[in-house]
């Protein structure tokens, strides 16, 4: 991996993050050892010690690194935290802000919140953290993202696997930075504040276009046509039955309803014909379709699936802008390199393991299977083949991302 830093210190990172997850070491420790490591890096290469002991000192500077992210993420949190009021045995009131528009699901409303203020009797504290809402009030769902709230209800702790490999429901919340859920009562209401919150772009361009999509789908398709529309064009879910869930999952298909690098390909390409049609300057269409690809991520809601593929391409296409060859280890490695610094947990999750699998081995499979004897001389015969060829690739492909992601 020579000439691909950026993967190799991807690699180095998620070293740290699972030495994290396994190991438990006291915070100020790791943070006088990370600091120290850090700071011996910074004087080895000051004194142009650019050998291999600096490489060293560089690779455990960032796996503790990785280890600090996944330590701060999941174990340290401030006093004022949402967590520290899990275990109350009695109801709560909370002042919080919708993160994301809610989600009906059959028999209950979820909100995701971001709290500020929790009140126990007559004290009221102030806090932070997010927590998720359920409520089976049919009123919930005209709250948009941004709007403040005051609901009461039990705080408690998501349920964790209750059988040997079964679904970890505490974990999968913990991986998007929720610690609890308050159940509201059914005689209580949630009362809609007279202010809005969280970020402007997001409530007043971001939001509403998905709004616009899923009311657009809604008008046009009904049942699980427009459940299948929602899911492939929004990463929309919600709505889709387990009966359909299982019916794509026994036919090796239930990643096409998760938005994923197809889709942000697709989103790629229409956007680059347009802007061609427009003859705009070449620096021009890279920037305009970069922000294209980089709205469409915040309109599937930064699954890192999208994350990656949005990363990928944008990279690339700046780098046809700089004149710079991509070598395509090395942006798979930047994409991993700042998910995994933002978000350390996705490091654990099913679609961001997927994802980088399946990328990974086309990338390094398609060419090795490519010349290969047996496969050189079919391709050979079906050189002047219209349709042949362009679907004897398409398997190629398909046979390399299957097998990075047949052991997962």
């Amino acid at each position: 991996m020579q000439n691909q830093p950026a993967l190799k210190a991807a690699l180095i990172l998620t070293a740290g993050i699972l030495s994290g997850r396994y190991l438990d070491i006291p915070f100020p420790i790791l943070l006088s050892a990370s600091a120290l490591l850090v700071l011996l890096s910074l004087v080895l290469f000051r004194l142009n010690k650019q050998g291999f002991l600096l490489q060293i000192f560089l690779a455990v500077s960032l796996a503790a690194v990785g280890f600090l992210r996944y330590a701060q993420s999941t174990r340290l949190f401030p006093p004022d935290h949402i967590i520290r009021y899990i275990h109350l045995a009695r109801p709560i009131t909370l002042q919080a802000y919708l993160t994301k528009d809610p989600i009906s699901k059959p028999g209950r409303i979820e909100l995701r919140v971001e709290t500020k203020t929790l009140t126990i009797g007559d004290t009221t504290l102030s806090t932070r953290g997010k927590i998720l809402v359920q409520t089976d009030d049919e009123t919930a769902l005209r709250l948009r993202y941004g709007d403040a709230i005051r609901v009461t209800g039990q705080l408690s702790e998501p349920n964790t696997v209750r059988n040997p490999g079964g679904f970890d429901y505490r974990a999968y919340l913990a991986r998007k930075g929720i610690h609890g859920i308050l159940r509201v009562r059914r005689d209580k209401t949630i009362q809609a504040l007279d202010r809005k919150t969280g970020n402007p772009f997001l409530r007043r361009i971001v939001y509403p276009a998905r709004r616009f999509a899923l009311r657009t789908i809604a008008r046009t398709a009904t049942g699980e046509s427009r459940a299948i529309l929602q899911a492939l064009l929004v990463g929309e879910r919600s709505d889709i039955s387990p009966e359909v869930r299982d019916s794509f999952a026994k036919v090796g298909i239930v990643h096409v309803l998760a938005v994923s690098g197809l889709h942000v390909g697709y989103v790629l390409l229409i956007l680059a014909t347009l802007l061609g049609f427009l003859r705009l300057p070449y620096p021009a269409r890279i920037l305009l379709t970069v922000l294209g690809l980089v709205f469409y991520a915040l309109l599937t809601q930064a699954r890192p699936s999208v994350v990656r593929a949005a990363t990928m391409a944008s990279l690339y296409l700046l780098g046809t802008l700089l004149e710079r060859r991509s070598d395509p280890f090395n942006i798979v490695g930047v994409a991993a390199l700042g998910i995994l610094l933002v978000k350390p947990q996705d490091l654990f999750d099913v679609g961001f393991q997927l994802s980088f699998a399946a990328v990974i081995s086309i990338i390094y499979f398609y060419q090795k299977l490519n010349t290969l004897p047996l496969i050189v001389r079919f391709r050979e015969n079906l050189a002047n083949h219209r349709i042949g060829k362009p679907v004897f690739t398409i398997l190629l492909v398909s046979l390399s991302a299957q097998i990075g992601t047949l052991p997962l």
